[in-house]
């Protein structure tokens, strides 16, 4: 069944002994039950199943093979029977967590964390101190970061579709690499002051992101974390999302962006991140007209907003 992206479900059957290499390699299965007469999943059984979400591995699998559940990033989380006593390189490659109490070597065989503590709200940490984020397995849309965190580890919230906004806590002072990668939802995010450090990528591939930005300098890696045009990232020094909307009103009113009561410069740029329109200081009000259709940008000094022109 390899590359057949049509697969999405599949029943395997209580005779099945060997799920063999690559048997289902890059389709898109969204679960998966082992049953307990499986005793070896074979070599990239599973490999690129990146829309896989749940996986059950009964206690007859003995062996799993070399990167059997490469790539299936989907997978926040798997649990692999204390029956498995050999368990191949990658087998678990960019999976977040791997709970395992067996004695196979090799570990965390590509698997970014074995045994991560988990807390009722479904963020997983390194450790029971709760003070590294490594990923989130709930289901909210909505979330804060509780206080107890001072790092958002490498991939935590990668390829989360669902999430739309995040609030980051005073206590967090470091963001990893691809910690918000392809999160796609993802529409606001406030970064506070004490944030010194954000990772490569942070938040490569967060098209429709509004980033406010409280630090009062630029963290170390930060140019690093966004250096692609593919996402409109806009930032202000010394602000947040309560203040953004405060004094300023910036609103879409068919193809035309109005800014009133603006005392600072204005830029406007398009969902690619590439600026569109600059003007100079205006003391009340201003109308930009824009020809194309799209999300923009407006930042006018310190203020940043999201606009739809829908003509």
């Amino acid at each position: 069944f390899r590359h057949r992206p049509a697969l999405t479900s599949v029943i395997i059957p209580n005779s099945v002994k060997n799920i063999g290499d690559a048997a289902f390699f890059g389709s898109a299965l969204t679960s998966v039950v082992i049953p307990n007469s499986v005793e070896i999943i074979g070599n990239g059984a599973f490999n690129d199943c990146s829309e896989l979400t749940s996986v059950v591995i009964s206690n007859s699998v003995k062996s799993i093979g070399n990167a059997a559940f490469y790539d299936c990033v989907g997978l926040d989380s798997i649990s692999v029977p204390s029956s498995v006593t050999d368990i191949g390189s990658n087998a678990f490659k960019n999976v977040k967590n791997v709970y395992y109490s067996g004695d196979a070597t090799g570990r965390p065989w590509g698997a970014l964390y074995i045994n991560a503590y988990i807390d009722e709200y479904g963020f997983l940490y390194a450790n029971d101190q709760k003070e590294q984020v490594v990923g989130y397995v709930g289901n909210a849309t909505d979330i804060c970061i509780p206080s107890s965190v001072t790092s958002i580890n490498d991939n935590a919230f990668k390829n989360n579709s669902k999430l739309t906004s995040i609030t980051i806590p005073n206590s967090v002072d470091f963001i990893g690499d691809y910690a918000f990668y392809n999160c796609q939802g993802l529409i606001s995010v406030t970064i506070p002051k004490s944030v010194e450090k954000i990772g490569w990528c942070a938040f490569q591939n967060c098209c429709n992101v509004t980033i406010y930005c409280e630090v009062s300098s630029e963290p170390n890696g930060w140019s690093n974390g966004w250096n692609y045009e593919n996402w409109p990232v806009v930032w202000g020094y010394n602000t947040s999302i309560s203040e953004s909307t405060t004094n300023i009103n910036i609103y879409a009113h068919g193809n035309t962006i109005v800014i009133e009561n603006a005392t600072d410069d204005i830029w406007v740029y398009d969902a690619m991140g590439r600026l569109v329109v600059e003007t100079p200081q205006c003391d009340v009000s201003t109308e930009i007209h824009i020809n194309t259709a799209g999300i923009y940008i407006v930042k006018v000094g310190s203020t940043a907003k999201r606009v739809m022109i829908n003509e």
